[in-house]
């Protein structure tokens, strides 16, 4: 950085211009059957008409439900969820080879899955599945000119006890 300044510059792209729209329906369907729909659609421009943000995606989709069940199940909850990204880029000149390179991101699709069982009123075990279908993709680019990958499927069992 410039005089040894450790922070990251930022600065408005002159005549930048965005437009877009965010959308997000939350509600229950039914007993115990809860629907979370959001929907992120947005362009920016500089005053020349070019991208600004690319390394950001500008389009996003979510869609998660979970259901508590009744009955002999009560204790039970489940849930899933999809999330959607659309492609993004960023512009940058390869180390090694001091060549131009844009790095990119295809769109891709990540799904998620829960289950918690309540043993007692204070204390529940809860199992998180997280990428379930392996995606592989870059949860950010361009900082600094680098990819960093997102997670692998993963899992996570956890117990909580509430005081």
């Amino acid at each position: 950085m410039p005089n040894g300044e450790t922070f990251q510059p930022y600065r408005e792209a002159e005549g930048a211009e965005s437009k877009g729209f965010e959308i997000e329906v939350v509600g229950r369907v039914a007993a115990g059957w809860d629907v979370s729909l959001s929907y992120t659609d947005f362009d920016v421009e500089d005053a020349h008409g070019n991208e600004v943000n690319t390394d950001q995606p500008h389009e996003m989709l979510k869609l998660y439900s979970t259901y508590r069940f009744r009955g002999a199940l009560d204790r039970l909850t489940v849930a899933g969820g999809v999330s959607w990204e659309g492609s993004s880029y960023t512009d940058t000149v390869n180390g090694a080879t001091g060549e131009p390179e844009r790095l990119v991101q295809d769109d891709y699709t990540l799904v998620s899955l829960m289950a918690r069982y309540d043993v007692t009123e204070n204390l529940s075990a809860q199992l998180n599945v997280d990428n379930l279908l392996d995606q592989e993709y870059y949860n950010q680019i361009g900082f600094y000119s680098q990819l960093e990958y997102g997670e692998p499927r993963n899992f996570t069992l956890s117990m909580n006890y509430q005081f």
